[in-house]
Formats: structure tokens, sequence, C-alpha cells
């Protein structure tokens, strides 16, 4: 998973029956979370004690359909590999800054 996700611009989701599966359901109830409480990614200022978030039940996970979209693989990656997902971001940001530093020489 981690050298078809490597590329930019292309995820890809590959589950082999371990504790990917679990990453994989975690993110699509997050993504569930932040869809039933529109806003709450906003400002994290808001955040404080006794913030009242909502919750699917597990009904509603168990109902629902889960689309596995490009934006779903994406983050699954990021989670599993977050040190090395981060480090491509920053490295391809780095990248961008001398370009255009280089561009006034």
């Amino acid at each position: 998973m981690s050298s078809l996700n490597e590329s930019k611009g292309e995820s890809t989701i590959l589950i082999d029956g371990s504790r990917y599966e679990k990453y994989l359901y975690q993110k699509l109830v997050v993504e569930k979370i932040v869809e039933m409480n529109p806003g709450i990614l906003d400002n994290i200022a808001d955040y404080n004690a006794g913030l009242q978030i909502v919750f699917p039940s597990a009904e509603i996970i168990q109902k629902e359909s889960f689309i596995l979209d490009e934006k779903v693989a994406r983050h699954l990656y990021e989670n599993i590999n977050y040190n090395k997902a981060f480090d491509l971001k920053l490295i391809e940001g780095i990248e961008k800054i001398n370009d255009r530093i280089n561009s006034y020489k």
C-alpha cells in the first residue's frame, strides 16, 4: 500500500485482513461523525469541555453504505503511514519553495 500511495495524485486501498481493516472502519466512522456535525472542523478554537458531538448509532453504521473513494484511500494511507506521508508533503513543500527562490536568481 505504501509504494502505491507514494505516487502523487493516486491513492489505493489494500486490505490484507489485519489491523488495516480496523483503520478503515475507524476512518469511515470518523467521516460519518464529521458529516453529522457540520462545521466541526472549521475552527479548532471552538473545541472545549462540554462540546456536544453527534455520533452515529450502531444501526446507522451497520445499515449505511460507505463509499471507498480517493479521499478515504488518501486518509487511510496518511493515518497508517503518518510520518512518511508528512515527510513526503514536507519535502514537496520545500521543493516548491526552492523552485520559487531559484526562479528569482
